[in-house]
């Protein structure tokens, strides 16, 4: 595993993460404004990118540093953030609605034990399995479109909280674990595929012939509300839609098992957010649930105004991300910097 293709995963990540924050912020801006499919479908982007991305880094992971008592903690650290941003962050009941931090966190203890299994066929008939699951709760099992968060203080009953709860983490919150675990092992599996001419081939072909699928059964005269104003295409995920995360996942393979080189200075901030992506994560959040919303609510910005406060929001964060990666060995040297490195994500 070369060192450049480390850095083409933090490339990825900070480009996930970019897109993410425009989709993040688009509930409380665009007033009025209709987006086009094509619009929803770049936001729709961000989030197969980084669970992929985690089954393959989890894997990388794996062969450098085979701890597992590492890879769980680094699991219970990805939770405690998701359970931080909405407690404090946005005020809400965490465990409930499941934003990617949960699936991420879960996905990496599912992925803690699944290691164990060393045949490639196994773990893609697992895959299929998943996908088949969620094709049949798709066809059973009452969606629910809205995902309405619970305010801390307005929950009443356990019981009822348990059982709401469970059917968001299994098939309709954000990111159900069907069918984005797939996604997670999918990752997983393709980087113990040998980066050959072969893959390379079959990884360019898949893509495109998934892109097609996805095309030919993808209705983009009809396309679903936007769900609870967040303008993701995958609620739920259809049949159609998985073939276009998988044509996602394929063209991103076929990124990482070619020879990537650059040069020392290029991308170098975009390396840098990619880097501390968690840290990113957290922060984008607390300045929208902060600042930007009560801008947005009290300026009703239309797709300029919008755009504009977006990209100054992007501009904050990238300031303040490449501040602490100038100063971190500084930082590194004082004593709150265990609390700081579990913020960061490091």
């Amino acid at each position: 595993m070369t060192t450049s293709r480390i850095v083409l995963l933090d490339y990825l990540r900070a480009f996930a993460i970019l897109i993410m924050i425009f989709a993040n912020a688009s509930p409380y801006c665009f007033f009025g404004v209709r987006i086009i499919p094509a619009i929803r479908i770049i936001f729709s982007i961000a989030a197969p990118i980084f669970i992929f991305l985690l089954g393959y880094t989890f894997a990388l992971n794996n062969e450098r540093r085979p701890n597992r008592n590492r890879q769980r903690m680094r699991s219970i650290q990805i939770l405690s953030i998701a359970v931080i941003i909405d407690l404090i962050v946005w005020g809400t009941t965490p465990f409930y609605t499941f934003d990617v931090l949960y699936l991420i966190g879960f996905s990496s203890f599912f992925l803690s034990y699944i290691k164990k299994i060393k045949s490639l066929n196994y773990l893609a008939t697992i895959i299929v399995i998943i996908f088949a699951i969620h094709i049949y709760l798709l066809n059973t099992i009452n969606y629910r479109f809205v995902n309405n968060d619970i305010i801390v203080t307005n929950l009443e009953s356990y019981k009822y909280f348990f059982a709401n709860s469970l059917k968001r983490f299994v098939f309709d919150g954000w990111f159900p674990v069907f069918p984005w675990l797939a996604i997670a092992l999918t990752g997983y599996i393709t980087f113990y595929l040998k980066p050959t001419i072969n893959y390379q081939k079959f990884y360019g072909a898949f893509s495109l012939f998934a892109t097609i699928v996805f095309c030919l059964l993808f209705d983009f005269k009809n396309i679903q509300e936007p769900r609870n104003g967040y303008l993701e295409i995958f609620y739920p995920v259809s049949i159609a839609l998985i073939f276009f995360i998988l044509a996602i996942n394929s063209a991103i393979a076929l990124l990482l098992s070619v020879n990537f080189t650059h040069s020392k200075t290029q991308f170098k901030y975009l390396q840098i957010i990619g880097q501390y992506s968690l840290f990113v994560y957290l922060l984008h959040t607390i300045i929208i649930s902060w600042v930007f919303k009560p801008i947005c609510a009290f300026l009703t910005p239309g797709l300029i105004e919008s755009t504009l406060l977006i990209i100054s929001m992007i501009c904050v964060i990238l300031y303040i991300v490449i501040k602490l990666h100038t100063n971190i060995e500084n930082i590194r040297n004082k004593k709150i910097y265990p609390i700081l490195e579990f913020i960061l994500g490091l």
